[in-house]
């Protein structure tokens, strides 16, 4: 008996630089920040990169 494997597409990866160029902007960029010294306890930035978004970059 043989398994058939599906592979779905991600959307979120792209094949090649090109194909990340030519998709539409990302409206959130994701931020990995740590404390130094370990103080305080790491976390995870979301950031508004949407030009047409009134918050965007705003902290």
């Amino acid at each position: 008996m043989t398994e058939e494997h599906q592979h779905h597409h991600d959307p979120t990866f792209y094949r090649s630089p090109a194909d990340a160029a030519a998709a539409p902007s990302e409206k959130l960029a994701y931020l990995a920040t740590f404390s130094r010294p370990a103080d305080s306890p790491d976390a995870l930035a979301v950031v508004d990169v949407d030009p047409q978004s009134p918050s965007c970059a705003r902290g």
